[in-house]
C-alpha cells in the first residue's frame, strides 16, 4: 500500500501549520496519487440540477479569471509552448492476485 504524509511528518520545518489547508481532499480511485483540494462537491440528480451546477461553475470560472480565458485575473499555462511532454515513461499495470490488488511495471513497455 502506498500512502502519503503531511509535509510536517517528513520535514520538521513544514510542521508549523496546526491544521490542513482549507477545502475537501479528493483523490482518484485507482492510483491514489493525484490528490487535490476542492471547495465543494456537487452531485446533481436531475437535469435541472445538472444545469444549475454547470451554470454555477461557469459563473465561478468567470469570477475567478476576471472574465474567462484571457480575463483580468487569468493565469495562462505555466509550461512553455515548446514543452515536450514526457510520454515515454512506463506505466504500472494493476493485477488481482490471491494477495489482493497489486501493481507492477511490465518489462519492455
Amino acid at each position: 500500500m502506498i500512502g502519503a504524509a503531511w509535509p510536517g511528518a517528513v520535514l520538521p520545518q513544514a510542521a508549523k501549520k496546526d491544521k490542513p489547508p482549507p477545502g475537501i481532499l479528493v483523490n482518484d480511485v485507482h492510483s491514489q496519487l493525484n490528490s487535490s483540494r476542492v471547495w465543494r462537491i456537487v452531485q446533481p440528480d436531475t437535469l435541472d440540477g445538472i444545469r444549475a451546477a454547470l451554470k454555477a461553475a461557469q459563473k465561478e470560472f468567470r469570477e475567478r479569471t476576471g472574465g474567462g480565458i484571457n480575463g483580468k485575473k487569468w493565469v495562462g499555462p505555466l509550461l512553455p509552448r515548446n514543452f515536450k511532454a514526457p510520454i515515454n515513461y512506463r506505466w504500472p499495470e494493476y493485477v488481482t492476485t490471491v494477495r489482493g490488488t497489486e501493481w507492477w511495471i511490465p518489462e519492455g513497455a
